[in-house]
C-alpha cells in the first residue's frame, strides 16, 4: 500500500472514527464535566480569595496582640482619669505607632481603647461611645478576643456617612493584678474591604458570593441588602453550609436551581460562600454541543483537503530530502536540497543543507588553522626574544653604572629592567595588582622628570587588593594614555589618581585625571565596536578586550569623560585573591 493510501486510511481510522465516539461521550456527559469545572474554578478563586481575607484577619490579630504588650495602652488604661503630662505623652506615643502600624492597611476603618464605654483613645474614624454589649461580652470572656458580626457606625464628624464594620475585640487586663479588666480594644474592618476581595466570584450572570459566621449571620456581602441578614432566613436549604468545613451541594433557592459552593475561612468560624444559578450551565452546555458539531465537521473538511495536499506539503520534500542525503553518505558534500515550503519540513530541509555547507568549511578551514596556528608560535617566540636580550643588556649596563658610582643612572637602569621583567612575566598575561603597581612605579620613577611640576600623581590602593590577580599591562597603560591626551595640551598642575574600591564580588580600580577630556561617546564606539580606531582609543580597546578574553564580556573597561574636565576610567575585574589586609599604599607625588 502507497504512503498517501496508508494516510487516509489511518486519517479515517485513527480521527474521524474516535472523533465521532468521543463526541457522543462528552455530549452525554458534558454537563457533569462542566460542573465539576466551573466547581473547580471556583474553588480555586475561592481559596485565593481565602487566603487574602486570612491575611486580613491574621494581621488585625497580630495588631491586637501588639497592642495588648504595649507599654503606653497599660498607662492610658490605669491612668485615663489623671489629666497629666504623662498620658498625653503616652496617647501621642500610642498614636505615632497606630500610625506606623496601619499605614498600609487600608482595610483598618477604625481603633479605639475604652473603659465603661467612654472612649479613651481613638484612631481612624471615631465615635460618641462604644457599644455596651461589646464590653460586656470581653470582659466576660477574660481577655480572649472575637469577631462580631456585621454593624454600622455612628462616628462624630458625619453621622450620615456611617458604613459596615467587623469587629475584632478584646478586653485589657492589667499585667500587674490578675483577671483585673483595665479597658477594651476595638479594631473595626471595612466590610467593603473584605468585600473587595472576592468580588471577582460576583458576575453579571446571576452569581452571588457572601461571608457567613458560625451562627448565620451574613457578615459581608457585594449586594448589600444581604449584610446582617441571617442565612436561614434567605435560603433555608443552604443551612447545611454551616455543618462542615467546605463542600458544593445543589440548592433550589428563590424557586430556580443552584450550585452552591463553600469553603471555611482558616482561623475564623466565617465561610466564604458562592451561589451559581444552573442556567449557567447548562448555557456552557450548550455552546459545547455547537463547538463539538462544528469541529466534527470542520475535522472531516480539513481531512479530505488535506489527504490531497499531503503528497506535496509531506512525502515529496521528505523523498528528496532522503535521496540528497543518500549522496552525502557516499562522500560527496556538494549538494543542493531545496526547500519550497516554510513549515517544519521546510526547516529541516534549510538546516540540512547549511550543515553540510558548514562541515565542508570547517574540513577546508581546519587545514588553514594547523598553518596560522604554527606561525603564531613562531611570533610569540620571537616576540620574547627581543625583551630578553634587551633585559639582559640593561643588567649589564646596571652593573656598570655600580660599578662608577653613578647611582641615578643605575637606579633608572633598574627600573627599567623591571619594566621589562614585568613584561616578560614568564609568559604569563595574568598577574597581580602588587605587581601592576610596582611596574606602575617604575615608569613614574623614569619619567619624573619629565612632568615634574606639572603633573601630581596620587596612587591610593588598600593593600587588600594588591593580591588580586589582573590582566598585565593595564594600569601603566592607562596611566600614560592620561598623561600623552590629558595633561599634554593641559596650562598649569594637572592631577592623576589611581584608586581600588570593591563592590561585592567585583573590584574597580579607577584612573581618574583633571585634563583635556574627549569625546565620551566616539571614545566609547571605538572601545565597545569593531571598526578602526585613533590610537589613543587603539590602546583602551586592546585592555578592555584582553580583560573580556580573560574574565568574560561583563568585565572590562568603563569610560567617562567630559571636555575640559577631565576623564574616570575604570578597571571592572572578579576579585581573586587570598589575603585581607587593612593597611593601605599611599604614594602622592
Amino acid at each position: 500500500m502507497s504512503i498517501i493510501k496508508k494516510f487516509r486510511f489511518m486519517i479515517i481510522i485513527m480521527i474521524v472514527i474516535p472523533m465521532l465516539v468521543i463526541f457522543s461521550v462528552i455530549f452525554l456527559y458534558s454537563y457533569k464535566e462542566l460542573e465539576n469545572k466551573m466547581i473547580e474554578n471556583s474553588r480555586i478563586s475561592m481559596k485565593q480569595a481565602q487566603r487574602s481575607i486570612q491575611s486580613i484577619v491574621e494581621e488585625t490579630e497580630y495588631l491586637s496582640l501588639s497592642m495588648l504588650i504595649d507599654d503606653n495602652i497599660q498607662s492610658l488604661c490605669k491612668q485615663y482619669a489623671l489629666e497629666n503630662t504623662m498620658l498625653d505623652s503616652a496617647k501621642r506615643s500610642l498614636y505615632v505607632s497606630m500610625q506606623d502600624a496601619v499605614k498600609s492597611k487600608s482595610y483598618i476603618d477604625s481603633i479605639s481603647i475604652s473603659y465603661n464605654n467612654e472612649v479613651l483613645f481613638q484612631y481612624g474614624n471615631k465615635v460618641y461611645k462604644e457599644d455596651g454589649a461589646f464590653e460586656e461580652q470581653a470582659s466576660a470572656m477574660g481577655g480572649k478576643a472575637f469577631w462580631t458580626r456585621a454593624y454600622e457606625l455612628a462616628f462624630q464628624e458625619n453621622a450620615s456617612d456611617s458604613h459596615y464594620v467587623i469587629s475584632y475585640i478584646r478586653a485589657f487586663m492589667d499585667v500587674s493584678r490578675f483577671n483585673h479588666v483595665i479597658g477594651m480594644q476595638r479594631i473595626s474592618v471595612k466590610e467593603e474591604e473584605i468585600a473587595q476581595v472576592y468580588m471577582a466570584l460576583v458576575s453579571d450572570n446571576g452569581s452571588e458570593a457572601f461571608i457567613v459566621d458560625e451562627e448565620g449571620n451574613i457578615l459581608s456581602s457585594p449586594n448589600r441588602e444581604m449584610i446582617c441578614a441571617r442565612l436561614q432566613d434567605m435560603y433555608p436549604e443552604m443551612e447545611k453550609v454551616l455543618h462542615s468545613e467546605e463542600g458544593f451541594f445543589k440548592s433550589k433557592g428563590n424557586h430556580s436551581g443552584m450550585l452552591v459552593i463553600y469553603q471555611n475561612i482558616e482561623g475564623t468560624e466565617w465561610k466564604l460562600v458562592q451561589t451559581i444559578p444552573e442556567r449557567v450551565i447548562l448555557a456552557s452546555s450548550k455552546s459545547l454541543f455547537l463547538f463539538m458539531l462544528l469541529a466534527i465537521a470542520l475535522l472531516i473538511i480539513f481531512s479530505i483537503i488535506f489527504s490531497g495536499i499531503e503528497n506535496h506539503t509531506i512525502i515529496q520534500p521528505v523523498y528528496n530530502l532522503s535521496r540528497e542525503l543518500a549522496k552525502v553518505r557516499d562522500g560527496n558534500f556538494d549538494v543542493h536540497i531545496s526547500a519550497a515550503s516554510k513549515d517544519e519540513i521546510g526547516y529541516l530541509t534549510e538546516a540540512c543543507e547549511e550543515m553540510l555547507k558548514r562541515i565542508k568549511e570547517l574540513i577546508d578551514k581546519v587545514y588553514v588553522s594547523q598553518i596560522k596556528e604554527k606561525e603564531s608560535a613562531y611570533k610569540a617566540l620571537e616576540a620574547q626574544i627581543n625583551p630578553h636580550f634587551l633585559y639582559n643588556v640593561l643588567d649589564s649596563i646596571h652593573w656598570a653604572a655600580v660599578k662608577q658610582k653613578d647611582w641615578e643612572v643605575s637606579d633608572r637602569i633598574e627600573a627599567l629592567s623591571e619594566l621589562f621583567r614585568h613584561v616578560l612575566n614568564q609568559g604569563d598575561s595574568i598577574t597581580t595588582i602588587r605587581a601592576e603597581m610596582k611596574y606602575l612605579q617604575n615608569y613614574l620613577y623614569l619619567l619624573k622628570n619629565k612632568f615634574a611640576g606639572r603633573i601630581r600623581i596620587c596612587v591610593d590602593v588598600d593593600e587588600q587588593f594588591l593580591d588580586c590577580k589582573i590582566v598585565k599591562l593595564v594600569l601603566q597603560s592607562l596611566v600614560e594614555n592620561a598623561i600623552q591626551h590629558g595633561m599634554e595640551e593641559k596650562e598649569g598642575m594637572g592631577n592623576i589618581s589611581v584608586w581600588a574600591e570593591r563592590k561585592e564580588e567585583n573590584l574597580y580600580l579607577h584612573v581618574e585625571d583633571d585634563g583635556m577630556g574627549a569625546d565620551e561617546k566616539e571614545i566609547r564606539r571605538m572601545i565597545y565596536g569593531h571598526e578602526d580606531m585613533e590610537e589613543g582609543a587603539f590602546a583602551l580597546k586592546n585592555i578592555h578586550d584582553r580583560i573580556q578574553m580573560q574574565f568574560g564580556k561583563e568585565y572590562g573597561l568603563i569610560f567617562e569623560s567630559m571636555i575640559n574636565v577631565g576623564t574616570v576610567v575604570t578597571v571592572k575585574i572578579p576579585y581573586k585573591t587570598e589575603r585581607e589586609c587593612g593597611n593601605e599604599i599611599d604614594d602622592c607625588g
